[in-house]
Parts: structure tokens; sequence; C-alpha cells
């Protein structure tokens, strides 16, 4: 970690899901026949946020160097009996998976992964594993190129990484999970004697929601996924939040800049 001193900023992408066809995918993908795939439009718009985001990493960090953290779900698996798929090989959705996020891992000073869902990522996050060991991922102290979660030292503060986090479709509660995991931390560190972060990462959601104490705050990570059939059914009022974080050290501690995208409603129609 010695060469990572001088690195003052952290950027946090998650939930890519790629092989789903409600997520992010890069131009030139083709299945194992060679039949090349299509962006939907849904897609294309997906891709054109992709390339706004990382102008807007370039201008947070000032063309500094980064750390490159992927906070779970790199691709969609085959799950559920799930039929919204570019493809239920699992082998190709790692490949598409590598494709998007190796020309951004080679821009950064080092590169982390952290594991996401079963369903998503395999058993034992077998497939993420893979992923992140193809694409250099440092490893955790038992060589796991994907680890369970990441602390980070950041000047006087410290970042944990996890995906898992609580959910709910009500406006009136987003809040109530990110207060959740903090009392549970703070709880967990008061009982056995730990450090605990200042600052705690989270995605799953599939929403941006920063909760902000005197001494910690929780940040859930957008997702590079729209709603699929399957969150339609779960929620048929909120909009899918779409983006990333850039993490970087100031004077006073860290600071959280976050790119928020979402599209526009369903169009009407007029009688």
């Amino acid at each position: 970690m010695n060469k990572l001193k001088a690195v003052k900023n952290i950027v946090v992408i998650g939930d890519t899901h790629c092989g789903s066809q409600a997520s992010i995918m890069p131009p030139g993908f083709s299945l194992k026949d060679g039949q090349p795939v299509q962006m939907s439009r849904r897609q294309l718009q997906l891709w054109d946020w992709w390339l706004e985001f990382w102008k807007f990493v370039g201008r947070v960090t000032d063309g500094e160097p980064y750390v490159l953290v992927h906070n779970g779900d790199q691709i969609d698996g085959a799950h559920h009996n799930c039929v919204q798929l570019i493809t239920n090989n699992v082998g190709k959705q790692r490949q598409m998976a590598e494709m998007l996020l190796k020309p951004r891992v080679k821009k950064a000073a080092a590169f982390y992964c952290i594991a996401g869902t079963s369903a998503h990522a395999g058993q034992s996050n077998s497939d993420e594993e893979t992923v992140a060991e193809h694409l250099g991922a440092i490893p955790d102290q038992d060589g796991n190129f994907c680890r369970q979660d990441l602390w980070i030292e950041m000047g006087s503060d410290l970042i944990q990484f996890a995906h898992h986090i609580g959910t709910t479709s009500s406006q009136a509660y987003k809040s109530s999970p990110a207060m959740r995991l903090m009392a549970s931390m703070y709880g967990a560190a008061g009982e056995w004697g730990f450090k605990p972060p200042t600052v705690m990462v989270r995605s799953h959601a599939h929403d941006y929601v920063e909760v902000k104490r005197p001494n910690c705050r929780v940040i859930v990570c957008p997702a590079w996924q729209l709603k699929s059939d399957w969150m339609w059914g779960k929620d048929t009022a909120s909009l899918p939040i779409i983006g990333g974080l850039v993490i970087k050290q100031g004077e006073e501690g860290v600071h959280v800049r976050e790119f928020i995208r979402t599209p526009k409603p369903t169009g009407h129609v007029r009688l």
C-alpha cells in the first residue's frame, strides 16, 4: 500500500449486472457463435452516461491518480429463471464485464473488487472472482481477488466498502437501512473494541442515499442497471438511480461527490 499513499481519490462503481438486457454493456460484444449484439435504446442511454461519468471523474480528481473499487454484482448471472438476459452463458457475461471494466482498470492506480450477491455473482462469488483475477484486482490476505469487504485508511478517515445493505421501496424510509447499518457497526465496535469506520459505502439497493452523522456517514452507491421486469414487479413508482461516486481526500477529511442520472418517466399517451 506504500505506493498508494499519495493517492487521494477513490472512484466507486457497482451493480453493473453485465448480461442483463436492462444493464450497461460495452459496444462490440458478440455471442459465442460470433453473432454481434447491438445496444438497445436504453443501453445506448446507459453508455452515454457511462462516458459522461468518466469525464466527471477526470474533473473531480483534477486528473490525479485514483483507486477504483467495484462494489459488487459485476454480472447478472443465470438466476431465478430470468429470461431478460442478453445471454445466460455466464462465461460470456464475464467477458462482457471484462470488456466494460478493463479500459478503466488500466487507468487506475489500483483496482479492488467486492463480492456481490450469490444469485448474480455465482456461489461463493466464483464468477466475480474470475473477473477480478483477470482484471488484476489486488487480492486480500487470503489470496481472494474478490473480497467480502475492504477497509481503506484515507488521511484521518477509515472507509469500509461492502456490497449488501437493506432495501426499501418506501420514499419515507430511504434512510432507515443506512441508520440501521450505522447503529449495528458502532454497536459491534463498542462490544468488541475495534475502530469503527468513519465512512461506510454500500451498493445493492440500486439507489443513492447518504446519511451523515457527526462522526460517521453511510453512502449507498448508485447502480448501472435500469429497472428490470423483476424490479417493476416490486416497485412501479420510483425511477432507477444510475451513477457512481468519487471520494476525495481534503484538508478536513474526505469529501464525496456523486454522479447521478435517471431516465425520464415513460412517455404520455394523449387521448
